[in-house]
């Protein structure tokens, strides 16, 4: 007799678990969505984003703009600058959240010291990314890549 009750509640238990996963079921499949993010019921739901992928900008050198600088004045925090092949002679002060990278590597994108008494790339922003270019012309004690002293989360590889 005992045997037989304890199958009972296991049989129980198992309906019970069986029949709520069943009523969940029907819940989600009576709340579907349409394109525009209304329910069938007339419930409107928010789908926006905390964020939108068009606020951020791919700006490319020197297509957009003639130097690297001039990029790095127009763009805005988070955006990234690509840099075309060539060899660039300018000094760039890097004020905002960037990332600037040439678009094949460093064997095929320079960047030379316009004024060799400065450093090349002057970074004065958190969270700067960049990458891929052979970067040459400051003199001592100048640097090619130079960070900020407060400076944190910055990403130099590949130079």
């Amino acid at each position: 007799m005992k045997n037989k009750t304890k199958k009972f509640w296991v049989l129980f238990i198992v309906l019970a678990v069986g029949f709520s996963s069943l009523n969940g079921i029907a819940i989600a499949a009576n709340n579907q969505m349409n394109p525009t993010g209304d329910t069938p019921d007339g419930r409107v739901n928010d789908i926006t984003p905390n964020f939108t992928a068009s606020s951020l900008s791919i700006i490319y050198v020197p297509d957009e703009y003639s130097t690297i600088q001039a990029a790095v004045n127009a763009a805005s925090e988070g955006d990234t600058i690509i840099v075309r092949d060539g060899t660039y002679t300018e000094n760039i002060v890097v004020d905002k959240k960037l990332t600037i990278q040439s678009e094949n590597g460093s064997d095929f994108t320079m960047v030379r010291a316009q004024n060799s008494d400065d450093h090349v790339f002057n970074v004065m922003a958190d969270y700067v990314n960049i990458s891929g270019f052979t970067v040459e012309g400051a003199s001592s004690p100048k640097s090619g890549i130079y960070l900020g002293i407060d400076v944190d989360h910055c990403n130099i590889t590949d130079n």
